[in-house]
């Protein structure tokens, strides 16, 4: 019986660790300053990304801190970027954003407010520090659906009539799988013992 209930826990542990993470991609309407003006930002909190795209600016920056992001928080964080790719144009200016060892890239957000703060290079190559931020409005969140195995691509392995092709399985079923097999190998022993 110890066993029994040893093998149940441990499956409903496996369970419970590898249970779907509330994943989504979160999208705000926000108004940027310095002239990049109207805007849509959307963190996605699997891809660990916060994308500005607009007339004015395509720049997403990405940062392990939003990893697991679950929508607005009312104080303001910031998060140190990994990497930023993308353009702006302020005031007639285009810019490429950079990383630079020099100093940190930072995204920063509240519940109500979003900004950047980076290195910029314009066409001539000359660097500056720029901080654009705005008001957001929250407009949704997208979830993100489980992420399945896929099946094997390829030519059909010898031997295989039904084209090699592979159902797929949510990571999570395979641990449920696992877990049943446990509690089903616990049984067994338990039986043989007696």
């Amino acid at each position: 019986m110890k066993t029994l209930k040893q093998a149940l826990a441990a499956a409903l542990t496996s369970l419970a660790v590898c249970g779907p993470a509330s994943a989504g991609i979160f999208t705000y309407d926000i108004y940027l300053s310095k002239g990049l003006g109207n805007a849509t930002l959307e963190i996605d909190s699997t891809a660990a990304t916060a994308t500005y795209t607009g007339a004015n600016i395509d720049l997403t920056v990405t940062s392990s801190d939003l990893l697991g992001f679950s929508g607005a928080d009312p104080t303001t964080t910031a998060f140190e970027a990994d990497d930023i790719a993308g353009t702006l144009v302020s005031n007639g200016t285009t810019y490429n954003a950079v990383l630079t060892p020099r100093r940190s890239t930072l995204f920063r957000f509240d519940s109500n407010r979003a900004g950047v703060w980076t290195q910029l290079v314009d066409s001539a190559g000359a660097t500056r520090g720029f901080d654009f931020g705005g008001r957001t409005t929250f407009t949704g969140v997208t979830t993100t659906p489980p992420i399945f195995a896929e099946p094997p691509s390829g030519p059909t392995p010898p031997g295989s009539s039904s084209g090699g092709g592979s159902v797929p399985v949510p990571a999570t079923a395979l641990f449920i799988l696992a877990g049943f097999a446990g509690i089903g190998g616990a049984m067994r022993r338990k039986k043989k013992a007696l």
